[in-house]
């Protein structure tokens, strides 16, 4: 049992990961590297790995198991690597934060994470926000140019949609076919959520099927909104209903 996160303890099945690698015990238990020596051979992650990270160790015990941002790391990257060979490993919240702690995930104010990317049809404006539960979300999921267009990636974030589909747009790509392009290179493309719009309206987004559920989207008339880690859909129509009021 993995305890003391936000999100609630985790029920880790030692025995059925140790039978899958085999004696590959060192994928996981890395300590023999030397940024940390271990006192034994195999160590608990979070012996090393704290809940916060503190010198030699540079990596705290969230990121080692999964970067909430980046979504990178030894568990993550391990289960994404399964689902595509066609296997089924969990990489969705609730998934390993199990049902004792559903409702707090689910129901609590803050825990929704949806975003907007909109054109103002009178004036040509453009403009991309975003809420979240994860500090400083803003950095990464949010990205404009005046006279080029506005982005949101989200979920399993890479934040390099970002500039790179600003600097399609830039060069005449519509935001529809930049989003495209962006995805087609994307081997890890069924864990974003991206959106995409340009000065000419063109919007197009994109919810993986493997997005922090429940996650989805709902493009317009020059404006697309998009959520994961929802209860229900309502979010997204609660959002379209706000926007529709402000025009």
């Amino acid at each position: 049992m993995l305890t003391g996160n936000a999100m609630g303890a985790v029920k880790f099945p030692h025995a059925a990961h140790a039978k899958l690698v085999g004696t590959g015990c060192d994928l996981c238990h890395h300590a023999s590297k030397a940024e940390k020596p271990p006192a034994s051979k195999y160590q608990k992650c979070q012996d090393c790995h704290t809940k916060v990270a503190t010198a030699p160790m540079k990596t705290k015990a969230q990121a080692a198991f999964h970067d909430p941002l980046a979504k990178k790391g030894t568990c993550i990257d391990c289960h994404l690597k399964e689902n595509a060979g066609g296997k089924k490993a969990p990489v969705k919240c609730l998934d390993c934060h199990k049902k004792e702690n559903a409702g707090r995930v689910t129901l609590g104010p803050l825990a929704h994470t949806f975003s907007i990317v909109a054109r103002d049809p009178v004036t040509g404006d453009l403009g991309v926000a975003v809420q979240s539960h994860w500090f400083s979300v803003g950095s990464i999921v949010t990205w404009a140019e005046a006279g080029v267009g506005a982005i949101a990636t989200q979920s399993f974030v890479e934040p390099a949609y970002g500039p790179r589909g600003l600097d399609l747009i830039r060069k005449g790509t519509p935001a529809p076919d930049a989003l495209k392009r962006l995805l087609a290179e994307d081997a890890q493309r069924e864990v974003r959520q991206v959106a995409m719009i340009d000065t000419q309206g063109r919007v197009a987004a994109h919810t993986g099927k493997l997005a922090i559920a429940a996650a989805g989207h709902k493009v317009g008339a020059q404006y697309s909104v998009q959520a994961n880690l929802m209860a229900n859909d309502k979010a997204l129509i609660a959002r379209i209903v706000a926007l529709k009021q402000t025009r």
